[in-house]
Order: C-alpha cells, then sequence, then structure tokens
C-alpha cells in the first residue's frame, strides 16, 4: 500500500497454509512479559477526550449537527479554504458529548475525505486531527466502529505530511496506536497507520521505538497474531527494519559515548600508552569503511591528545593526520567527518603540529565542508579548525588567502580561500558560524599586524592581500562585537577592530564596513559616562579594556581616514581634508530636510547673515583697521631716512624703526595678524632677512577672556556636566594668553582620566626583543611613565573665529590690489594670503591639533628621542583641547643656562627627532621654536632578561618610576640665575642616572609634503650630498609656482651650483657644513630670482634653520648630513624604499650612498692623519694635505689617486669593498 494512499482495513486470508507455522517449543525457552504487561508501561497522551455531564440532545437537533457537517464537506469540495473546516471540531465534540449515533458516520465522513491530499493540512490545523488523536487516547469505552474510521483519517492525514506527523509526536499519541495494537479488530489498520506515521520521519520513529514498538512487533510475530494477516507481514517487517536501525544506532551511541568517558579519564591514558596495541587498533579503525568504528577511533584519539608532546608524537610518529585529512576530503558522513574534525583540532593545538597540517594540505580540504549547509555542526567545526590551524602560523595564513581557479567566465575579483569564509559568513544565519569566521579574521591580524611593524616584507604583502581581496572582511569581527552570547568574545572583536584600523588599509576597511556592522550604537552606549557600571571586577575590568579598544579603534579611523599620507586626495594632506570637514560643520546653509516655513525662515537667516550682517561688520571691523595702519602707511618714507645700521649691513635706521612700528601696530591689531606678523616671519624667501628677525619677536597682546565664558565653555565639552564634577582642580590663572587661545592647568576627576596610555599590548616575547629591551636600558632606555594626572586645557578666545575670518577678507582684498601693480606680481600674494588662512583656520579648530598629537605618538611610540602629551579626544571639541600636562623645562632656559653635560644629547635628539618626522614620517611640526620643545629628565628602567621562563619582567613602573621632575625641579629651579651652579646641579643629576627627553608641544600646525614638494626637498637635499647644484637649481625652477615669473633662471641655476660647489670643498670637514647657512643661501636666491616656492616646502626648510640653529647653540659641532645617516639607512632599508627602487627613483639611495662614502672617508683620512702624527711620517705634509681637500679645482683626480697609491691604507681598501658591497646590496634590493 502506498503510504499516501488510503488506509483500508487488511481482511485476514483463511486460505493460507499452515506450512510456515512456527512452533511454540522454538521459545520455550524465552521468557517475556506479555503485551498486555508491556502496553500497560506505556506513558499514557495528552491529552485524551473524557465525557462531561452527559448531555441530552434530541435526536433532530444531532440530525441537523450531522446535515451540517456534511454540508461543510461539500463546501470545501466545491470551494476549498481553511474556513469550511472550522466549525467542524465543535460539531464532532458536541456529538461525543452526548454519545450521538451520528459521530461514527460523521467520522467515515472525514475520514473518506482525508484521501484527498490538500485536504490533510487542513485538517491538522482546523483541529479535526486533535480531536481524533485524543479519541482513540481516551479511556472511555468507544465502538469499534469508530475507532476504524478515526484510525483511517489519522493515518491518511499523516501521509507525507510531516506537519501532521509533528502533531502526533509531540503529544506522544503513538503511544495510544501502539497500544491498541492488541485490538485484533483493529490490527489491520493500527499496522498501516504507524508505517504511515514513521516512513521518512525520524522524530516519529525515535519516538516508536522508545514506545516499545520493537518489542510489540514481534511478540505479535510469535504468538501468531498476524497469522492469516500475510498483507500486514511486509509493513511489520519494514516498521521492524526502521525501528531496529533506530535502536541500533542509539545504542551505537551510547557505546560509544560510554567508550569517550572510559577514554578521558585520567587513568586510560596510563594504562594505553600510545605505542600500546589498543592505539594501534584505533588507529586502523580509522581507516576502516565502518562508520562507529571510524567515530569511535576518532573519539578516543582525540581524549588521548592532551599534552603537546603527545599531539606531536601522533602526527610526527603515526602520521595520524593523514589519515584524518584523508576522512575529510571523502564521502564520510556527517558524524564521521564531525569526529574527525574535533581530533584535528586538539593535535593542532600544539604549535609544531600546525605548520605540518598546512603542508598536508589541510585547508583546501576543509573549505569543502564549509558548503556542508545541511549540517550546521560540521560548518561550525570545519571554521572552527581553520582558526586553529593559523593561530601564528604566517605560512598557514599565506596559504589561507591563495588564489583559488576562476570559475569559468567569473569577472569577479580574485578568490581565496578567505573568499569563501566570507560567502559562507554572509550566507549562514548562525550566530557560532558567524563568531568564527571573525576569530579567524581576529587571528589573521593578530599575527600579520605585528609583523607589519617590524617591517616584514612577506607579512606586508599579506596583509595587503588580505584588503586589497575582501572588501567586507571586517564584517565578521563586527559580528563577534554585535553577538551577546560571549562577552569574552565581543572585547576580542573591539581589540580585533583596532588592530585592523591601525593600517590605511585596515582602517578603510573598517570604515567602508562600519554602516553594515551595526556597532555605532554599541560605541555609543559603551562610551557613555553615564552607562552603569558593573558590579562585578571581573566585569568592569573588561569594560574598561572595551572602552580603551574603542577610542583606540575611533582614534586609528580619524588618524588613517584622512590620508596621513599627504597627497591621497588631489594633492591635499591630512590637515586640509580636515580642515574642510571642519569648514563644512560651522558654515550656515540651509537643511536638506527642512520644508515649509522652516526652509524659508532659515534662507532668510543665511542670506541675512552673508548679504547684510557680515558685510556691515566687516566694513566696521576695517574701519577700525585703518585706525591703526593708516600711521604706519603715512610713515612708509621714513625708510629712506637714518644712517645705516650698525649690527644690519646696507639697512637704515629709518628703516629698522619702520619695521618696530609696523610690529606694535599688528600687535594691536589683533590675532590674525599677530599670526600674519608670525607667518611672516617665517618667509624669507620674500620678505627682507632685517623684516623677518624683527617680526620674529612678535608677541600676542591679546587680554584674557573671562572665567566665566571658559567655565561655560568647558562644561559644553564635557556633556554639560557641572564645574565642579569635572576637576579636583582647577588653576584659575591662564597659564598663557595666546592670540587664539589661553591655557589652563587643572587636574581630572579620576573617573574622567579617559584610557590608558597604551593603545594595544603588541608587545613581542621573543629573545631578540627582550635582548634589544635590555641594550636600550644599558644605552638610552625609554623611560617607565606613569601619565600625569594633570591636564593642559587650551580654550579658544569667543568669536576669535569671527574677528579672523572678517580680518582675512580684508587683507585678500589688499592683497588682490598690490597684486595688480606689474612689478609686485610675482610675489602671488593672493595665493599667500590664502596659505596664511588655510594655516589660521586650522588653529581655529583643536581636535585637529589633537589629531596631530595623535599621529605623532603613533609615529614616535618606539623612538625615545621625544614625547608627545597624551590627547583626550573624548573631551576634546572645536573650542576645547584637552591634553596631558607637560611637566618640564623650557628649552630656552637650556640655551640660556647651557646644557651642560647634557648638551650634546639634548642638541642631537632634537635634531634626530626632526629628522625622522621629515625623513621617515613625512609629517613635520611646523611650529618648532625654544618656546614649543621641553625638556624633562627620567631614569630608565632597569635590566630584565628573564631566558629562563615565558614570562617578562613586568613594564610597570615601580615608585621609583614614577614620573621625577618634580624632584628634578625642585633641584634646578633655584639656580636658574646662576650658570656655574646651574650646571654644578645637571652635573649631579647626571651623575645619579637622570637622562634627557624632548618633549613637543602646541602641534596644532604640521607640513606634509605633497609629492611636488618632497621631490623638490629630496632634490635640494640630495644636490648638496652629491654636489649636483645647476641641476637642481633647473628642477627648483620648472616645479615652482610661476615659472615664466622667475627672473633670469640660467643664472639662479648657476648660483645653485657656486653655492654647492662651495660646500664640495670643505666635504671632509664634517663641522664646518652647516646645513642652515646653506638654506639660507638658498632662499637668498629664491627671494633675488623671485622663484615661488611652496610654503610647504619652505616651512621645512625654516624648520631646517630653527633647528640646526638651536643644536648649534647646544653643540658647535652638529652636523645635519652626519646626523641624517642612521635616518637614511632606516629610510633605505624599508619598504616605501625599496618600491620607489624598483620603479626606478635611485635618488635615496644616492643620497644614502653618497654620505656613507664621505663618512667612511672622513674616517680613513682621520686614521692616516693620525697614524702618520703617531709615526712621525708625513709630520710636515699635514697642512698640503689639509690644502688638497680644501681646494677641489686645483689637484686633478689622479694626483691624489697617486698620493693614495704611493702609501696603501687598508681603511681604503675596506672603504671601496664596503662602498661596492653596499651599492651592491641595495641594486639587489632594488
Amino acid at each position: 500500500m502506498s503510504p499516501s494512499g488510503d488506509v483500508a482495513c487488511v481482511q485476514e486470508n483463511t486460505h493460507g497454509s499452515n506450512d510456515h507455522q512456527i512452533s511454540p517449543r522454538s521459545f520455550a525457552r524465552i521468557e517475556c512479559p506479555s503485551l498486555t504487561q508491556i502496553l500497560s508501561e506505556l506513558a499514557p497522551p495528552s491529552p485524551a477526550l473524557t465525557f462531561a455531564a452527559t448531555q441530552s440532545l434530541p435526536s433532530e437537533e444531532q440530525k441537523v449537527l450531522f446535515d451540517s457537517l456534511r454540508s461543510s464537506l461539500k463546501g470545501a469540495e466545491e470551494h476549498g479554504g481553511l474556513e469550511c473546516f472550522e466549525a467542524i471540531p465543535s460539531i464532532l465534540r458536541t456529538l461525543w458529548e452526548c454519545k450521538s449515533l451520528y459521530l461514527a458516520p460523521a467520522a467515515e465522513a472525514l475520514a473518506n475525505g482525508s484521501r484527498n491530499a490538500p485536504w490533510r493540512v487542513a485538517y491538522g490545523q482546523a483541529g479535526i486531527l486533535d480531536f481524533f488523536l485524543q479519541l482513540i487516547a481516551s479511556k472511555a469505552s468507544v465502538d469499534d466502529k469508530l475507532l476504524l474510521h478515526a484510525f483511517r483519517l489519522i493515518g491518511n492525514s499523516c501521509a507525507d505530511t510531516n506537519e501532521n506527523r509533528d502533531r502526533v509526536v509531540k503529544s506522544n499519541y503513538t503511544s495510544a496506536i501502539v497500544q491498541h495494537s492488541s485490538n485484533l479488530e483493529l490490527i489491520q489498520v493500527v499496522i498501516p497507520v504507524l508505517y504511515n506515521t514513521c516512513i521518512d520521519y525520524a522524530p516519529a520513529q525515535a519516538q516508536l521505538g522508545a514506545n516499545k514498538l520493537l518489542y510489540v512487533l514481534l511478540k505479535l510475530v510469535k504468538d501468531g497474531t498476524l497469522k492469516g494477516r500475510e498483507a500486514l507481514v511486509d509493513y511489520v517487517f519494514e516498521l521492524i527494519e526502521l525501528i531496529g536501525e533506530q535502536a541500533l544506532t542509539q545504542a551505537c551511541l551510547k557505546t560509544n559515548q560510554v567508550l569517550a568517558e572510559i577514554s578521558a579519564s585520567d587513568s586510560f591514558a596510563d594504562f594505553y600508552p600510545i605505542e600500546s596495541p589498543l592505539i594501534q587498533t584505533l588507529k586502523a579503525w580509522m581507516t576502516s569503511r565502518e562508520d562507529q568504528l571510524q567515530i569511535c577511533s576518532c573519539v578516543m584519539l582525540g581524549n588521548l591528545a592532551r599534552s603537546d608532546a603527545v599531539c606531536e608524537k601522533m602526527v610526527r610518529d603515526f602520521n595520524i593526520h593523514q589519515d584524518l585529512i584523508s576522512i575529510l576530503r571523502s564521502d564520510a558522513n556527517a558524524a564521521v567527518l564531525h569526529s574527525a574534525l574535533g581530533y584535528l583540532k586538539n593535535l593542532a593545538i600544539a604549535g609544531d603540529n600546525r605548520l605540518i597540517f598546512g603542508e598536508t594540505g589541510i585547508i583546501s580540504s576543509i573549505s569543502r565542508l564549509w558548503q556542508y549547509d545541511s549540517v550546521p555542526q560540521v560548518q561550525l567545526a570545519a571554521t572552527s579548525i581553520t582558526r586553529q590551524v593559523i593561530i601564528s602560523t604566517i605560512e598557514n595564513i599565506s596559504r589561507l588567502l591563495e588564489e583559488l581557479p576562476e570559475e569559468g567566465d567569473d569577472l569577479t575579483p580574485k578568490r581565496t580561500y578567505l573568499s569563501l569564509l566570507l560567502k559562507l559568513f554572509r550566507k549562514t544565519d548562525s550566530t557560532p558560524i558567524k563568531t568564527e569566521i571573525g576569530r579567524i579574521v581576529t587571528s589573521v591580524c593578530r599575527t600579520l599586524v605585528p609583523k607589519s611593524r617590524e617591517q616584514d616584507l612577506a607579512a606586508n604583502d599579506l596583509l595587503e592581500r588580505v584588503f586589497d581581496l575582501h572588501e567586507d572582511v571586517a564584517l565578521p569581527v563586527g559580528a563577534m562585537v554585535t553577538q551577546s552570547q560571549w562577552p569574552v568574545v565581543r572585547s576580542e572583536g573591539w581589540f580585533a577592530l583596532a588592530l585592523m584600523a591601525s593600517s590605511n588599509a585596515g582602517s578603510a576597511a573598517v570604515s567602508r564596513c562600519l554602516p553594515d556592522m551595526g556597532i555605532l550604537p554599541l560605541i555609543e552606549q559603551t562610551l557613555d559616562v553615564e552607562f552603569p557600571e558593573p558590579t562585578d571586577e571581573t566585569e568592569a575590568t573588561q569594560l574598561d579594556k572595551d572602552r580603551g579598544n574603542i577610542v583606540v579603534l575611533l582614534q586609528e579611523i580619524l588618524k588613517n581616514d584622512l590620508a596621513v599620507d599627504g597627497d591621497e586626495d588631489n594633492g591635499k594632506t591630512a590637515e586640509m581634508q580636515m580642515l574642510e570637514i571642519s569648514r563644512q560643520e560651522v558654515q550656515k546653509t540651509i537643511a536638506e530636510d527642512a520644508r515649509g516655513l522652516k526652509r524659508l525662515f532659515q534662507s532668510l537667516f543665511v542670506f541675512g547673515y552673508h548679504y547684510i550682517y557680515d558685510p556691515v561688520a566687516t566694513g566696521f571691523r576695517f574701519i577700525h583697521l585703518v585706525i591703526i595702519f593708516l600711521p604706519v602707511i603715512l610713515a612708509a618714507p621714513s625708510v629712506c631716512f637714518g644712517r645705516p645700521s650698525k649690527d644690519h649691513e646696507r639697512v637704515r635706521t629709518g628703516t629698522l624703526w619702520w619695521y618696530n612700528f609696523l610690529v606694535k601696530s599688528m600687535e594691536r591689531a589683533g590675532p590674525a595678524f599677530i599670526k600674519l606678523g608670525q607667518w611672516a616671519a617665517s618667509r624669507t624667501d620674500i620678505f627682507p632677512p632685517e623684516l623677518c628677525e624683527i617680526l620674529s619677536f612678535l608677541h600676542s597682546n591679546a587680554p584674557a577672556h573671562s572665567l566665566r565664558q571658559t567655565k561655560k565653555t568647558i562644561r559644553k565639552a564635557f556633556n554639560w556636566l557641572p564645574f565642579e564634577d569635572i576637576f579636583e582642580e582647577f588653576h584659575e590663572e591662564p597659564l598663557g594668553v595666546g592670540a587664539i587661545a589661553q591655557v589652563y592647568k587643572a587636574k581630572l576627576k579620576p573617573n574622567l582620566m579617559g584610557t590608558s596610555n597604551d593603545s594595544f599590548d603588541t608587545h613581542s616575547y621573543r629573545l631578540r626583543d627582550k635582548v634589544r629591551k635590555n641594550v636600550g636600558a644599558l644605552v638610552k632606555s625609554s623611560p617607565q611613565r606613569v601619565p600625569s594626572s594633570y591636564v593642559a586645557i587650551k580654550v579658544l578666545h569667543p568669536r576669535v573665529e569671527h574677528v579672523i575670518h572678517r580680518d582675512l577678507k580684508i587683507m585678500s582684498f589688499f592683497a588682490s590690489l598690490i597684486n595688480a601693480i606689474p612689478t609686485m606680481n610675482w610675489l602671488s600674494l593672493p595665493d599667500e594670503v590664502y596659505q596664511f588662512g588655510e594655516m589660521m583656520k586650522l588653529q581655529l579648530d583643536l581636535r585637529i591639533e589633537a589629531t596631530n598629537l595623535v599621529n605623532f605618538r603613533e609615529k614616535f611610540r618606539t623612538r625615545t628621542t621625544a614625547w608627545f602629551p597624551y590627547p583626550y579626544l573624548d573631551y576634546s571639541t572645536r573650542e576645547v583641547l584637552v591634553e596631558e600636562f607637560a611637566q618640564g623645562i623650557p628649552l630656552s632656559t637650556f640655551l640660556d643656562m647651557g646644557g651642560g653635560v647634557y648638551q650634546e644629547e639634548i642638541a642631537n635628539e632634537g635634531l634626530d627627532a626632526f629628522l625622522h618626522m621629515l625623513l621617515i614620517d613625512n609629517f613635520v611640526h611646523a611650529d618648532l621654536h625654544p618656546g614649543n620643545i621641553m625638556v624633562r629628565f627620567y631614569r630608565p628602567s632597569e635590566l630584565g632578561l628573564s631566558l629562563g621562563n615565558k614570562s617578562r619582567a613586568s613594564d610597570a613602573p615601580t615608585a621609583a618610576e614614577v614620573d621625577v621632575m618634580e624632584s628634578v625641579l625642585a633641584r634646578l629651579h633655584p639656580h636658574v640665575n646662576n650658570r656655574r651652579d646651574w650646571q654644578k646641579t645637571l652635573d649631579g643629576l647626571n651623575a645619579d642616572g637622570y637622562r634627557p627627553q624632548l618633549i613637543f608641544i602646541d602641534t596644532g600646525l604640521v607640513t606634509q609634503l605633497n609629492e611636488l614638494n618632497r621631490l623638490n626637498f629630496i632634490d635640494l637635499f640630495r644636490a648638496i650630498a652629491e654636489f649636483d647644484g645647476f641641476r637642481a637649481g633647473e628642477l627648483m625652477v620648472e616645479r615652482c609656482r610661476q615659472p615664466e615669473a622667475v627672473i633670469d633662471p640660467y643664472y639662479f641655476a648657476l648660483g645653485m651650483e657656486h653655492l654647492v660647489l662651495s660646500v664640495k670643498s670643505r666635504t671632509f670637514a664634517l663641522g664646518n657644513v652647516k646645513i642652515g647657512d646653506v638654506l639660507s643661501e638658498v632662499l637668498t636666491l629664491v627671494r633675488k630670482h623671485h622663484v615661488r616656492l611652496e610654503g610647504d616646502f619652505v616651512n621645512v626648510v625654516i624648520s631646517c634653520l630653527l633647528l640646526e640653529g638651536i643644536g648649534r647653540n647646544l653643540d658647535p659641532n652638529l652636523d645635519l648630513f652626519k646626523s641624517s645617516l642612521p635616518i637614511l639607512r632606516k629610510l633605505g632599508s624599508n619598504t616605501t624604499s625599496l618600491k620607489s627602487v624598483r620603479s626606478g627613483d635611485l635618488s635615496m639611495l644616492r643620497v644614502w650612498v653618497g654620505l656613507e662614502a664621505r663618512g667612511l672617508l672622513q674616517s680613513s683620512i682621520e686614521s692616516v692623519e693620525h697614524t702618520c702624527t703617531e709615526r712621525g711620517t708625513f709630520a710636515t705634509r699635514k697642512p698640503r694635505v689639509l690644502q688638497s681637500a680644501q681646494s677641489h679645482a686645483a689637484i686633478p683626480r689622479q694626483t691624489t689617486a697617486t698620493r693614495f697609491e704611493s702609501r696603501p691604507n687598508p681603511s681604503l681598501l675596506l672603504l671601496f669593498d664596503s662602498l661596492r658591497v653596499r651599492l651592491h646590496h641595495g641594486l639587489l634590493l632594488g
């Protein structure tokens, strides 16, 4: 009978033969419980029908109900729909309650209707099936005819309809069906109903097995109940096979479970070591064709793999991984695959096994299981083992990122194994699988990012592949954060996002996926100061870590999204991009969503502000400036009077007086003109040196704004918290008042102290790093420091932005007038005013300065030469900057009093920091003067080379290592006016082990050279190193702003050549070549020939002048070339330089090799002179040697060569050998 057909009564066959009758004596020795006893032990179903108080219902009304039921069925035949059956259950219940004789015909009619397949689901949904299930479960006496039709309806309704089968299983109605198997009148229908219920439906099979159907059927066969009913035998045998197989599977599972528990005990490993015969048997089972043997083998051997030693022995000596990977490649069932994956995961915990697994091809083997949609447990195990085998294994990560063959004519981007995982992430709804894929991406970043920071080329290439080939690679990490089941995984996700965003490409990936991650509300919630703090200490610590990683994430996104490289956005630097965003924030515009009257009012306001109020206010400001500067203009003829000044040749005293008068007027004019004067002081390529010198003394004369206004601005930055809830201490007297802002010293409340200074722990535990750390402690260790509890708070003056805006408009107007004069257009004053305006606007948004601090701190994280205050980004706004208070001694004090024993060290540290900014980072502090540089003292950390164990010496500062500046200041302060005692105190600090470190503050202005300006500077730097001045002059003319406005470009190039040749004459006297003098002469040539250089380029040149001037004040023998050599070596070995060499740009390589050659030649000459002096040889010729070195044109090359050949020197042989090796090595790298 087809399971979808009608469940008809199977008639007895009275014509059968007795040949197959089983003799009762065959079972004489088997004592089994009776069928009645077995059925009585079955759990009763629930619910079952019972009789309420008997309701008397007239026969006519019963007939009406029956007719109504038949009408419903007829309506269902004609129209269909569930509504036709909705009234039937109540009719049936009423007929049941009154024990109506019409119930049996009603059941027959419904049973006949159940043969119609579309009605079966409706029977279940309307409750008709439930009524008859409760009827067969009733303890009341029910007529067999009624039961017969009830079973027919149940059997037909369950045919191929899992929805109805689920109703039968859900309330254990299979028990009621089995209990009726003892009714010989119904046996012919009960067996087919059981068959229809459990065929192809495992839950019913399992429940029938639990309800002892297998025993009941065997008992029916044994007792001869089926004698003469051969038509039922086929059903019975199929049921025995189905239920028996299910029971056998359950028995196997229980057996494997018992064996797993036994093998998991400690004593099992003691009794059966890995070399025992039992283990060999289990290994042999792994290649068996029996699924249960394979599962048993994987489970028991997996429980033995508890230590790294055992795991490595299983892989190394027994090659067990090969059998496991073969299983993954086979068509084994899900249970076998799951057990094999679990065993492999245990083996992969041993670090040495991961590389072996990768070489055996585990990545490609498990990739097919990622698509095992039918069994999510296998998918999860396959992704989990993937994460395990790539942990700290760069080779397996490389395999994960291998390109896969293209699929036909597929034009999609290149696919990798990681691409398949990301595809699974998008497709699956399983939170554990999504989370595991996120942990895979996290593991990749954990391994590659630290190596990339160490300039590991392989790690760099792999990291580029991660972000270039997988646009949505950050999405799975976001899923780790948004899931709520595992708080530890969420914290791991925050860390991974911060780590990923620490590179430019990773930051772009995070930013790209940020809208789809859904983590922005979580960020806001976690950083909310009103977010309830956990009471549990562990949870509180975890929350602090999460907040720290979120802050780092936001910092990195802000830093990298603004293209720190400088020219990724049409040549705009990061600061210019930040300025554009800042300008858009304050621009008065009409809201896009404004409608009706609201839009009208906004339009009127914007029009009135731009075309009425602002022009009128600018007019009043213009009148004010006319009053200030008209006397200056009228006094201009005084420049023609007076005698030449003693201090300034060719400059009259009248000119100097007028310059000073101009400076005083600029001080009175306000912040824009004060800043204009300070900026003009740096533009010696445009203005006379004497004017620039006087402008450099320009200082702010702006009054301090009120404390009330300060408090209001600060409270706004702190989300309007009460002022007393923000600070423990607040010094109401400003530390300083500038043209744009004023600065206060304060101490934040402990709950507002912000995040730890360390972004995330990327310290390595390798021996090399420990040795490096201890060498640093011996030579020059980084200071161990607790971040200052005091903060410096910079607050903008009220309405300063509006005043500067109007001043810039006035300046631009007059610059355009002056530019109209034919002889003045080469100055391009409108462009200069525009550049000055951009510089001013950068300082009007203090968030830009905070971001610059973040960038500097990141770049100098591993350097000891400089330190930058920690910015509190959470509280820094457009008008307020909160940063760590820099406790130090102004560098100007050391310039006045002398640096004593630290003099050379301070000078070298400052120059080294600047050269790193210039040559390595292309991110230069653009306001370097002694007032913005401070010196702090610290004690180096102690040695800690713990070679014997894995734990490392703690980096946490001890009480003795806490910031010692207070005690140092107390020792130095009494002697600030006594040079002798000052230097004696410095000697004492040196004897006590204190070391100096520079602090750079006021980072509101930075310079980043775009491609053109960087090329100009490198060409100039290279020209001085290679002595090719004429070519450098030509290039500077070609790349200036207005090549057509240059006067006598040929003579400008000749002047550059003459300048460089004068440097060449002093090549080997390192201390004689002052780069500041060279660059100053370059600017003089530029001004004379009207070569209009870019402002950023000039800023870098001026910074060189300032730094070398400060450095030579402290150390007269300071040499910028010599100091730049280690930085050039570092630049020559990093990834960027190697890429440029591959592309044919050998400029930096030549500069590097040239300076190496110069240094080695100098060393050789000093060696020759020293040797000759000691032996008395050539003592009388020493002046000739020096003269020859200084006269580059007088001695031909052959003479010099002959001189060296006359007395060979081992140093010179070493020199040429070293140069040959270095040059060859550099070209090989290229």
